[in-house]
């Protein structure tokens, strides 16, 4: 088990090693004039460090069987608040400026000792 110390220094090291930058974009649906749903996604007004690999893969949930597949993994700060239903937007990638990538988040957040891993789905912006 680790101590209170011990993992703020490993959260720290984390948050160092996270080269990239994005936004959070947070899901909203509200009805059209024929009561159908439309989905939109806000922009965080903040960029946050992040880890982007551009691996993909897929896994399997044990709990209800399905399989998630995946074009990346991101890793976020420990503090950082994501849900499954949001989207995440990459504009830096090793501190350069890039195309911007958007991505879906398709597993729930796995929280680790030092950080967050989502996996997430290229989608077209």
């Amino acid at each position: 088990m680790f101590d209170a110390n011990e993992l703020a220094d490993m959260r720290t090291a984390q948050t160092a090693h996270m080269m990239d930058t994005g936004y959070r974009m947070t899901r909203s649906v509200t009805a059209n004039a024929y009561n159908e749903p439309i989905e939109s996604f806000t922009q965080a007004a903040t960029a946050t460090v992040c880890g982007l690999e551009m691996k993909s893969g897929a896994e399997k949930d044990k709990e209800t069987m399905t399989l998630i597949e995946y074009d990346a993994i991101l890793r976020l700060p420990i503090t950082f608040v994501i849900d499954y239903k949001d989207r995440f937007k990459v504009t830096k990638r090793y501190g350069e400026s890039i195309t911007a990538l958007t991505f879906e988040v398709v597993s729930p957040v796995q929280r680790g000792a030092s950080g967050l891993r989502v996996l997430l789905r290229k989608v077209e912006a």
